[in-house]
């Protein structure tokens, strides 16, 4: 049989995971609720989030907001892309910003640019919304485990939706999978319509994703 090129074999994958807006592999949602659980463990342990968090404030926010034990199943899982880095980024500056960007150097630019394309970046600003103190819970409670079978050449984001719990962004990436809340409000998150119009304003496309 005659062999197919390989640019052919790679080019139907992509289309196969363009078209069903996901990582369809199980094992993709599987180590999605893997790193999900250890936000739950995190959030239920005061020992553990004594070592990284002596505000009292922070302490009780988490028992009362992120502490909700119903992070065993999502209600619905999204594909988090971003549209176009670039634009999104010459809209939030002002003219004088936009000068300031363009007089610097190439490589401090570059620098600019990188710290726009991750998502994660991102999701501190949509967690600075709720304030210094939602921020700085956020910043503290992430999780990243080793995960060999991981060879996503380019990160991946999933955010994880549950009844009750915070919503969660899962970033896949080469042999790691990351984790950390995304503080939104529920009404943003009841269906796919609305989380989309949330996340139009930081440059983000949704992509609903079917899941068990």
């Amino acid at each position: 049989m005659r062999k197919l090129p390989a640019l052919a074999v790679l080019l139907a994958v992509l289309v196969c995971m363009t078209a069903t807006g996901c990582a369809e592999s199980p094992d993709f949602y599987d180590i999605g609720l893997e790193v999900v659980g250890v936000m739950d463990e995190m959030v239920q342990s005061r020992d553990y989030l004594n070592l990284f968090l002596q505000n009292e404030n922070a302490l009780n926010l988490i028992d009362t907001e992120f502490n909700t034990g119903d992070y065993d199943k999502p209600v619905s899982v999204y594909r988090l892309v971003q549209t176009d880095p670039e634009k999104w980024l010459m809209a939030q500056l002002k003219d004088e910003e936009r000068d300031i960007l363009e007089a610097l150097s190439p490589v401090l630019q570059e620098q600019i640019r990188i710290r726009v394309k991750g998502i994660s970046l991102l999701t501190n600003q949509i967690n600075a919304r709720r304030g210094a103190e939602t921020l700085s819970v956020s910043a503290a409670l992430q999780a990243l485990l080793d995960k060999p079978e991981l060879e996503t050449e380019e990160p991946e984001y999933y955010l994880f939706v549950f009844k009750k719990g915070v919503p969660v962004l899962v970033t896949f990436s080469w042999h790691h999978v990351g984790a950390m809340f995304c503080v939104l409000e529920s009404a943003e998150t009841e269906s796919a319509e609305s989380l989309q119009e949330c996340m139009k304003a930081f440059g983000l496309e949704v992509i609903p994703v079917d899941i068990p």
